[in-house]
């Protein structure tokens, strides 16, 4: 007979809850933060937003990472649609959160113009608008897959 924690039985199943909301919850997110949740099983494509604060001055940038560490790029984007020329931006609904959900969906899209199209303005009230207005954010491909999946639902309801 085997000793130990599981000697007569089988060992408990983890099943994985997916939360929509954006993990880190306003705390600061660590540069290697990806790598982190890579560790405790919560690999693959995420994007990361970053505030950049330059000394006294608070919040000079907002830059957005895929999983694959490629910055987001906000002038393909502009050329899609010109919502935001001085950057992306989160936490409410406005312009700035508007482009950064057209770039995160051409990014998951891999450049599909008419689906990030279609998709973009909802996504950036489900999601985007939601992230924490003042802190880093991470979101997994998870989310952003359930968020299109719910989208897409409440389309088919409503027609």
């Amino acid at each position: 007979m085997v000793s130990g924690l599981y000697s007569s039985q089988q060992p408990p199943v983890i099943q994985r809850h997916i939360d929509p909301r954006p993990i880190g919850g306003g705390a600061e997110i660590p540069s290697d933060f990806a790598i982190f949740l890579g560790i405790i099983g919560l690999e693959g494509p995420m994007y990361t937003g970053k505030i950049i604060n330059d000394g006294v001055i608070k919040d000079v940038d907002r830059v957005v990472t895929n999983g694959s560490g490629k910055r987001l790029n906000l002038e393909a984007s502009l050329r899609v649609v010109n919502h935001s020329p001085t950057g992306f931006c989160w936490g409410y609904g406005g312009s700035g959160p508007a482009q950064l959900a057209l770039a995160i969906l051409l990014d998951h899209f891999n450049g599909d113009k008419e689906r990030a199209l279609g998709l973009y303005q909802d996504f950036k009230f489900k999601i985007v608008s939601n992230l924490p207005m003042d802190s880093d954010f991470v979101l997994t491909d998870e989310q952003v897959e359930s968020a299109i999946s719910e989208i897409d639902m409440e389309r088919m309801k409503r027609a």
